[in-house]
């Protein structure tokens, strides 16, 4: 097709373009605006019910739960207004598109066709008056949607965010997807496909496969653990925090019909729940979920490549939620502290620092750290309930709350929800409930007993991330890391949770030249040995200075920064673009910056360079054109933000406090922070002693950077 030249070398490329799906404007849908409700005379109608006499004298939570809908939809169906609405996403013109710019559109085709025709210059003319009338049409509206969606950041953020997030990636399906060599070429067809793909990550065990044997070494606890009741207050309290914006799920009851009916809707619920705790039986119409294909990455015809989001109905949403809670605070001492998922007063920031503080004392000392850096394969959609029960009998949960959380647990299914079309129901046989409240605190009660199997090798968790670490001194070390491994390996097996050992990988921690070579294995298999993890969304190499780390945060924060200007490149109000700046720029270079946050002047500067971009881009827009400009804390107090470097150091006062006053809840750190404690009244005040290290990294540590700048500066911030 082209001549090879010497300078000028031809280049063959292939690039794949989907074609997304073509938007059906004839597809409608019928819904209820309950925005529009007559709430006085809905609440006049529930309070005419006698709850009580219809909820409590059936004693069968599923007749009960069945008279309540039926009550409630019959009032819904005459006060609550309904309209016939375009189903969302289903419209090929932008959101800011009127009825004006649609009609001619349509008069510029019609325009279009009769010049071709007539090949008239008359013809040509108005065909190009019809053209500028429209490009003037589509520039004003969109200013003035621009304008409207500015304005709104602070009267209605969601909408302004969610208007940044159609520009920032498209939610288009390509027209046709595939799943292995079944290929979907409509709406129904893909969502069959996605239905099929999802049915098979669930699993089903036998009882061959359970040897609950093997965990006899688990402590059995008292059986004194059971939430046996409900109160009004629990109800109310939950119905009053419930976020009104958020849409309905397989009931078609949203969270904003139950809030505003708060009170009226109080008494049901609790007979409801009441009879559901008695008699141990979750009612079957609230175990139906929603699930909404997300895609992850790859080609966005695969399948395999998207993953689901489940949305649960309100109502059984909240009555996990206070079963959740009160469970909770009766388990969290029973929880180990290698957690850190789920727990409140824990997070990736105390997992980050109790290890990163565990290892560079290590590499102070001169040894060297190896880790394990573990994967499981779908482990929250795999686990197996009656193994889940098990571990939870043996956790002091009693019989009447198990065979509450069985019947909770089994019988469920799913409704793929894609592009308007719903799949047939299919079953969930294994797993802890998507989208759910209490889902996350079984998973980490079901992975709790792991802290009693290792007995040298240190272990940090968040949810199903886990870490497995030890300081090597000698021979005898690599030998325990390798056998507790083993073991480690042996438990994922006996706990039914599937390795990916293609997605494991091993470090070293070191800053010594010779560091030795050492391959781990899980079961038959090498994990692969690599020179930089990613741990928790922190890029960690072997020596851990986090010079790669740096690097990644700015190379991102300046493509978002590249983003926000271009986004904002029509907005007028300086306290819109500092939002967009905080929201999708800032935060990449907060994000746990108490664990990694530099010493070195150069890594610093490097970071508030980002930072200083906006700056001048943020002052431009509010005219400033006088050269040359004030300093960099001078151009941070115009705009009224503060220099990244400060914004850290007060990070870690907040920490040192939240810590103390026990908001955040990590032993291992509090244990590791050195109170000064004189034994009489001295001149220096300072919270924290600081003791000498023999190496720089070591010295400025994270635990050591946070106490040297709490005693430097919590006077003053």
């Amino acid at each position: 097709l082209w001549k090879n030249e010497a300078f000028h070398t031809a280049i063959e490329f292939s690039i794949f373009v989907h074609k997304n799906q073509r938007p059906n404007d004839c597809e409608f849908e019928e819904v209820s605006e309950y925005h529009k409700a007559n709430y006085e005379n809905i609440k006049r109608r529930l309070c005419s019910v006698d709850w009580q006499t219809i909820l409590r004298n059936e004693g069968n939570v599923e007749i009960a739960v069945d008279c309540f809908y039926n009550i409630l939809y019959q009032i819904i169906h005459v006060e609550v207004p309904r309209k016939k609405k375009r189903r969302h996403g289903n419209s090929k013109y932008p959101v800011w598109y009127n009825r004006q710019i649609k009609n001619l559109k349509n008069r510029k085709q019609k325009a279009h066709k009769i010049y071709k025709k007539s090949n008239n210059n008359e013809n040509l003319q108005k065909y190009l008056d019809i053209c500028n009338e429209l490009n003037f049409a589509i520039d004003t509206a969109f200013e003035e949607y621009n304008t409207k969606t500015e304005n709104e950041i602070k009267s209605c953020p969601k909408n302004f965010f969610n208007y940044v997030k159609t520009n920032l990636k498209s939610d288009n399906f390509p027209s046709s997807m595939h799943l292995d060599e079944h290929v979907g070429n409509n709406s129904e067809e893909i969502c069959n496909l996605f239905a099929t793909f999802f049915q098979k990550i669930y699993t089903t065990f036998t009882e061959q496969d359970r040897d609950r044997d093997f965990f006899e070494f688990i402590p059995e606890f008292p059986m004194d653990i059971n939430v046996n009741q409900v109160t009004v207050h629990d109800i109310l309290h939950a119905l009053k925090k419930l976020d009104a914006s958020k849409g309905a799920g397989p009931d078609d009851i949203p969270p904003v019909f139950l809030k505003n009916l708060a009170m009226e809707l109080t008494a049901p619920l609790f007979w409801i729940f009441k009879i559901s705790l008695e008699t141990g039986i979750f009612p079957k119409a609230w175990k139906s979920s929603f699930l909404v294909p997300i895609f992850k990455s790859g080609k966005k015809s695969d399948i395999r490549n998207y993953r689901g989001i489940a949305i649960i109905s309100c109502i059984p949403k909240l009555f996990e939620a206070i079963i959740n809670e009160k469970l909770f605070i009766q388990m969290k001492n029973r929880i180990t502290n290698m957690q850190h998922g789920f727990y409140k007063g824990r997070s990736t920031a105390t997992n980050l620092l109790e290890f990163i503080n565990y290892s560079l004392n290590a590499m102070d000392n001169g040894n060297h750290v190896e880790a394990l850096y573990t994967d499981f394969s779908k482990a929250f959609d795999r686990i197996d309930i009656p193994m889940l029960l098990f571990k939870l009998q043996k956790m002091g949960i009693e019989p009447g709350l198990l065979k509450w959380l069985e019947s909770y647990l089994t019988n469920r299914h799913q409704i793929i929800k894609f592009n308007g079309k719903k799949s047939h129901p299919i079953q969930v046989t294994s797993g802890v409930p998507q989208g759910s409240h209490l889902g996350p605190l079984l998973f980490i009660l079901y992975v709790n007993d792991i802290s009693f199997i290792l007995k040298t090798t240190k272990v940090l968790i968040y949810a199903d991330d886990m870490k497995l670490f030890l300081e090597i001194r000698n021979n005898d070390d690599i030998n325990i890391f390798q056998n507790e491994i083993h073991i480690f390996h042996t438990w994922c097996s006996k706990s039914l949770l599937q390795l990916n050992i293609k997605k494991c990988n091993s470090i070293s921690f070191s800053r010594k030249r010779n560091t030795p070579n050492l391959s781990i294995s899980l079961g038959n298999q090498n994990v692969e040995k690599c020179n930089r993890v990613r741990d928790l969304g922190v890029i960690l190499d072997s020596k851990l200075n986090f010079n790669d780390h740096y690097n990644t945060i700015i190379h991102r924060a300046n493509n978002m920064l590249s983003f926000t200007k271009r986004f904002s490149f029509n907005f007028n109000d300086p306290y819109t673009i500092k939002t967009l700046y905080v929201a999708y720029v800032r935060s990449i270079l907060e994000y746990c910056s108490i664990v990694w946050s530099p010493f070195q002047t150069t890594h610093i500067n490097r970071i508030e360079s980002v930072q200083k971009q906006f700056l001048l881009y943020a002052l431009r827009k509010l005219g400033w054109t006088t050269f040359p400009l004030p300093s960099y804390e001078a151009r941070c107090m115009l705009i009224n933000i503060q220099t990244l470097e400060q914004r850290r150091k007060i990070a870690m006062v907040s920490f040192v406090n939240d810590i103390v006053s026990q908001r955040i809840d990590s032993a291992e750190i509090l244990s590791k922070l050195n109170f000064y404690i004189p034994s009489r009244q001295l001149r220096n005040r300072n919270l924290f002693l600081i003791n000498h290290h023999r190496t720089n990294y070591a010295k400025n540590g994270p635990l050591n950077q946070i106490m040297t700048i709490y005693n430097q500066h919590c006077e003053t911030i």
